[in-house]
């Protein structure tokens, strides 16, 4: 047994669940050079294995990324067609969205893309109901070209710390400690820290003035969207879902080609007003979304200001009667967008943060940052909000937070309020921290099982602005903090709430060797004994974090 510390409170990471003899025994989420399929393309892949001694026909058998899955509805699910799986037999399905079924030995291909930010993931019997594999709420975030498999023997997540967890802070007046907290000397005297429960933080408040909210989807049916909260839809394909990024959120979901949804908004002609959402995409999408000048829009002429992408990775905007390329939009990665609309001129400008844009950026496109109205100029109000996808969209578009504000509003309007459920009595440190001090220090002590070949260590973290992470005195990981951090450090830059409220994934320990006897301080691949894990938070406001171990 080994004794360590660790901080903050703890959102559990979706372990798997195993209830049959076939199982999802290997997946790969992010694919771009180890295994092409027979298009020559580096798909997601995922890999059945028959654990059993006799043989199972896989026919009828469910796969589903959908936690609303539905036998009845055949958009939750990719089902399998008639294949025999002999004992200790391993198939490899591709989930590429290409939902292809052959008959025989032909290749296998889902409906679906995984999600390299984790999501919900199951393998389901030919019941409808007897679940084979589940990895709820969610997979961790994964690795370009590394595999997520289960490790029968050992297990899967072993998960250190829960929720109500014990541990000690103090905020510091002074650096009379120095370095000596973060675990390299112990025992450390924390006679004098403050003993809490996670999780530790403060809830600032409200986001941005001036914005009213059109949705953010928390109070929605995890269903098809049409009918619910003034949202019409074409198809059942868009659904309020679970954000792959936070399994408490809620967000709106297209998957698939040629689906629309739209909801009112009112933006009187002559006034100027700034849409603010925020948009994702996980796999290549032919989407877009914006304000449309008609209350029941029907395709893409009913824009007049957008953002698109062309299945490309690439943000466009419409200027006038042609499209424009602007940015780069990377894969599994929310960006914010302020569309700043001026309804006098018929013009508008769109601003976007996220990916590599680490500010809030004006966006440039064919040599201009002011774009014309689709349709040119109108002398009517903008009436929706409108989002669609167009034919050969393949994954899925996402949509959270939209909002209109009154004017130029470059402001945020997600606030603080997702932060103060999620601290502890003990733990709310507002009247300590707020205007006295931008760190604090922690310390969390935990038991776990002594650390073997093919551990892997990880913590899955939200944080608002920055913070350090020690293990054993040694700094395994940092956001946001100045490269000689001291007891009063401020966050060199800011973390936003919208962004903050989700997960961050950091493998912090992988042992390729047997543990020895002493730590060796200038790698973090050969830990033998974990003694301490303490982190510093700079301009704290909420924090969660998850340490994992992992056997595969």
């Amino acid at each position: 047994m080994i004794r360590l510390l660790l901080c903050l409170q703890v959102l559990l990471l979706g372990a798997a669940t195993l209830s049959a003899n076939v199982v999802i025994s290997e997946f790969m989420a992010s694919n771009s050079s180890v295994l092409a399929d027979e298009n020559g393309d580096y798909s997601d892949w995922i890999e059945i294995h028959n654990t059993g001694a006799s043989s199972v026909d896989l026919a009828g058998w469910y796969l589903t990324d959908n936690n609303n899955f539905d036998p009845a509805n055949s958009a939750t699910y990719w089902q399998f067609p008639a294949r025999t799986l002999a004992a200790d037999e391993h198939l490899i399905v591709f989930a590429s969205g290409k939902a292809r079924t052959p008959a025989g030995t032909g290749e296998l291909h889902t409906n679906f893309k995984l999600s390299s930010s984790g999501e919900y993931f199951a393998l389901i019997q030919n019941d409808g109901i007897t679940i084979a594999t589940e990895y709820s709420p969610s997979y961790p975030k994964q690795q370009t070209d590394v595999s997520f498999g289960l490790g029968f023997a050992a297990g899967t997540t072993n998960r250190y710390i829960s929720e109500e967890s014990s541990l000690k802070l103090t905020i510091p007046s002074d650096d009379s400690d120095g370095s000596t907290w973060t675990g390299g000397n112990e025992p450390f005297d924390e006679s004098s820290w403050t003993s809490a429960k996670s999780g530790i933080g403060f809830d600032a408040g409200a986001g941005a003035s001036g914005f009213t909210l059109i949705d953010n989807f928390d109070s929605l049916n995890p269903t098809a969207i049409d009918g619910q909260n003034d949202w019409t839809a074409t198809d059942s394909r868009i659904a309020v879902g679970i954000d792959p990024e936070n399994v408490e959120n809620q967000i709106l979901k297209l998957d698939g080609d040629n689906v629309q949804a739209y909801k009112p908004l009112d933006l009187p002609n002559g006034d100027t007003g700034t849409l603010f959402f925020r948009m994702r995409r996980d796999g290549l999408t032919d989407a877009a979304a914006g304000a449309a000048d008609v209350s029941n829009p029907d395709g893409w002429g009913s824009y007049e200001a957008m953002t698109n992408t062309k299945a490309d990775g690439i943000i466009k905007v419409r200027d006038g009667s042609g499209y424009q390329d602007a940015e780069n939009f990377d894969d599994n990665t929310w960006y914010l967008v302020w569309l700043v609309i001026d309804n006098a001129t018929d013009t508008y400008q769109a601003y976007m943060k996220g990916g590599s844009l680490t500010e809030q950026t004006l966006l440039e496109a064919g040599g201009n940052t002011v774009f014309e109205f689709r349709n040119g100029t109108a002398s009517n109000a903008l009436q929706s909000f409108y989002t669609r996808t167009a034919t050969d969209s393949f994954g899925t578009f996402m949509l959270d937070d939209i909002y209109l504000g009154e004017g130029e509003n470059l402001g945020i309007p997600i606030g603080g309020t997702g932060y103060a459920s999620l601290i502890s009595t003990e733990g709310d440190i507002e009247s300590a921290m707020h205007d006295t001090n931008s760190s604090v220090y922690l310390r969390f002590p935990f038991d776990a099982e002594e650390v073997t070949d093919n551990t892997q260590l990880s913590l899955n973290i939200r944080y608002d602005d920055g913070f350090i992470a020690y293990l054993n005195g040694t700094e395994i990981a940092r956001r946001n903090a100045p490269t000689s951090a001291t007891w009063n450090s401020s966050a060199t830059s800011e973390h936003i709430a919208a962004e903050a409220i989700h997960f961050e994934n950091i493998e912090v320990l992988s042992i390729q060797t047997a543990a020895t006897s002493s730590l060796s301080t200038d790698s973090i691949q050969q830990l033998p004994i974990l003694i301490s894990s303490s982190v510093q938070y700079l301009l704290l406001k909420q924090f969660h974090q998850d340490l994992n171990r992992s056997i595969s």
